[in-house]
C-alpha cells in the first residue's frame, strides 16, 4: 500500500519534493546493484518436505522447500536493507542460511559470474541455464520468463487455491503466504524452468508427474497438497499476465542460484513519479532565479 500526497496551492520546498521523488523511486526499484553482500535468513513462510527429481540429478527424497527471506548489504554486512523474497532455480547445489556471501553486479563474459564473488546479480535471465551442458536442461528464454511472471501473478492474485478434501481437514491454507503455498510456488517455478521442452511438446501444459522435473511418491498430506496446488497453478497459468512482474536473479558457481520477482509499475505510477520530478526541477530553477536576483 502506498500513501498518496495531495498537492495544495502552495509551492513545496525542494527538500519536500526530493523526499517525495525518492519515495516514488523506492517503490519501483529492486535492491541496489552496488550492494556488496547477500544473505538468506531462512524460509519466509516456513517449508514443506517434498520429493523431487530433476534430470540428470538423483531424486531428493526430503527437499525442504519454500520462499527464502533475502537481504542485501551495501557495506559488507554491517547493516542490511529490507528483506525481499527469492526462490531457488538450481536443485544441484545448496546454500546456507545466515551466511554472508560476497555479491558482484557485473558478470564476467562469457561466464555469468563475477570473478572472486560468491554471487553475481543477473539483470536478465535470458540464456541462463541452471546447470550448463546438462541434458534436459534448457536455456531460459522469453517464454519461460513470461510463464514465471504469470505464475507469480496467479499465486499473488489469490486464484485457483486447492481447498478440497482431504487437504481442508488438516491444512486449508494453500495461499502463497503459507508454508504449503510457498512450497507449491517453489515447486511450480522449478517445473517451468526445467520442463520447457516438455511444456511445448504437451501443447502448452506443464505436468509434475513426469518429464525433466517431477515430484511423485509423496506420502504426507502437506507434501501432497504442495504438489496439488503447484499443478493447479500450472494448469491455469495462461489466464494471468506475463508482464506484470520482471524476473531476474543471483547466480553462483557453487551455491544455489535464485530468482527474484519485482512488480512492474503501473502507468499511473510512472506519471506520478515524473510529475514529482518535474516539480522538483521547477522548484530548483525558481530557487536559482531568486539567487541570481539577490
Amino acid at each position: 500500500m502506498t500513501n498518496q500526497t495531495k498537492l495544495v496551492n502552495r509551492e513545496p520546498s525542494s527538500g519536500m519534493l526530493a523526499v517525495a521523488a525518492t519515495a516514488l523511486l523506492t517503490v519501483v526499484v529492486q535492491p541496489a546493484d552496488a550492494a556488496s553482500t547477500l544473505k538468506f535468513t531462512g524460509f519466509e513462510y516456513g517449508s514443506v518436505d517434498v520429493k523431487i527429481a530433476a534430470v540428470p540429478a538423483a531424486p531428493i527424497t526430503h527437499a525442504s522447500i519454500g520462499a527464502y527471506n533475502t537481504q542485501i548489504s551495501n557495506n559488507g554486512g554491517t547493516t542490511y536493507g529490507a528483506t525481499f523474497e527469492s526462490f531457488c532455480i538450481d536443485v544441484w547445489q545448496s546454500l546456507s542460511f545466515n551466511t554472508t556471501y560476497s555479491l558482484g553486479s557485473t558478470p564476467t563474459a562469457p561466464s555469468p559470474y563475477q570473478t572472486g564473488k560468491d554471487y553475481t546479480k543477473l539483470p536478465t535471465l535470458i540464456g541462463y541455464t541452471p546447470k550448463s551442458g546438462s541434458p534436459g536442461v534448457d536455456l531460459i528464454n522469453t517464454q519461460v520468463l513470461q510463464n514465471l511472471s504469470r505464475l507469480y501473478d496467479e499465486a499473488h492474485s489469490g486464484g485457483h487455491l486447492v481447498n478440497t478434501a482431504p487437504f481442508t481437514t488438516s491444512n486449508p491454507n494453500t495461499a502463497f503466504n503459507s508454508a504449503v503455498g510457498s512450497a507449491a510456488l517453489q515447486l511450480a517455478i522449478w517445473e517451468i524452468v526445467y520442463d520447457t521442452d516438455k511444456y511445448n511438446a504437451n501443447g502448452g501444459h506443464y505436468y509434475l508427474n513426469s518429464g525433466d522435473f517431477y515430484s511423485v511418491g509423496n506420502t504426507t498430506v502437506n507434501s501432497q497438497e504442495v504438489v496439488a496446488q503447484a499443478q493447479e497453478w500450472l494448469n491455469y497459468l495462461m489466464a494471468y499476465s506475463g508482464t506484470k512482474y520482471t524476473v531476474n536473479g543471483y547466480a553462483s558457481p557453487n551455491k544455489q542460484d535464485v530468482i527474484v520477482f519485482t512488480p512492474v509499475p503501473e502507468p499511473e505510477t510512472y506519471a506520478l513519479m515524473l510529475a514529482g520530478l518535474g516539480l522538483l526541477g521547477f522548484a530548483e530553477r525558481r530557487r536559482k532565479r531568486k539567487l541570481a536576483l539577490a
